[in-house]
């Protein structure tokens, strides 16, 4: 997947604006997502809501871009809100000109996140970037990587050749083979587009995943035969309307049946 993006900050040389009480700033080469490294916070004394955790400088316009992606690790669980990302027109973050609440973060798990500018309008001259605590939860570890300004709804999704794909039915995952995919695969979303298996009609308050239209003409096909009269090879009007309806039912179901060269991976 291609789209309009630009690098706000690409995380490769440890962020050296600002720092704060109790934190080393470093930068990380074994655990990155992309690039030489990724930049890592070692927090050890106490913080408080508002301070930031450190900064780097940057000078960009991004007045055109309306989210921000990168990924994060957290050594501690946080729940939503405790960690902010800020782009700021003045040094050291000092202004919060964009202040973006992180989502729940898993403890020791790389996340990616993606989240939407306030008001791109006032981020025309982005002079820093940095985290902010929000609530001191004690000694932790974070990490950031790939700090990008993308537009939604501009990617230009690349199909990928299902020779290029592993399954593991047994597990519900897959894995890419970068070998045989397109270049740069190793760094980019994925779209999957499913089919969901019905859910099987066991009530009368069941949902019904199937095609209305192909219920109600197979119902009346069937119906119609039941109260047909074949005899003597002869077939009245009830046949021949049931197969009417018969027809009405089978274009229903092809319309909803799944793509050619679908890979089921759950029954």
């Amino acid at each position: 997947m291609n789209q309009t993006e630009k690098v706000i900050q690409n995380c490769d040389s440890a962020w050296s604006e600002s720092s704060g009480t109790g934190v080393t700033v470093s930068a990380e080469t074994e655990d990155r997502r992309e690039g030489a490294a990724s930049n890592k916070f070692v927090i050890t004394g106490s913080g408080t809501a508002g301070d930031i955790i450190a900064s780097q400088k940057v000078s960009l316009d991004l007045s055109k871009f309306t989210h921000v992606e990168f990924w994060f690790k957290s050594t501690v669980t946080l729940t939503s809100g405790q960690v902010k990302l800020v782009l700021s027109t003045t040094a050291n973050a000092a202004t919060e000109t964009e202040l973006l609440s992180l989502p729940a973060i898993t403890a020791g798990t790389w996340t990616y996140v993606r989240l939407a500018l306030s008001n791109p309008l006032s981020d025309s001259a982005i002079i820093s970037v940095g985290l902010e605590y929000d609530v001191d939860i004690g000694a932790v570890t974070y990490q950031i990587d790939a700090i990008r300004a993308t537009v939604a709804n501009s990617e230009d999704w690349v199909t990928i050749h299902r020779n290029a794909i592993k399954w593991d039915k047994d597990n519900r995952s897959f894995s890419i083979v970068y070998a045989d995919a397109p270049a740069g695969s190793s760094y980019a979303l994925i779209k999957l587009i499913g089919v969901k298996k019905p859910t099987e009609l066991d009530a009368d308050a069941t949902s019904c995943d199937v095609e209305p239209e192909y219920i109600i003409n197979k119902a009346m096909a069937m119906l119609l035969r039941a109260r047909g009269d074949r005899r003597d090879g002869n077939r009245d009007a009830a046949y021949l309307e049931a197969d009417q309806y018969e027809a009405l039912a089978l274009g229903a179901l092809t319309s909803q049946q799944a793509p050619s060269g679908t890979v089921w991976i759950d029954d």
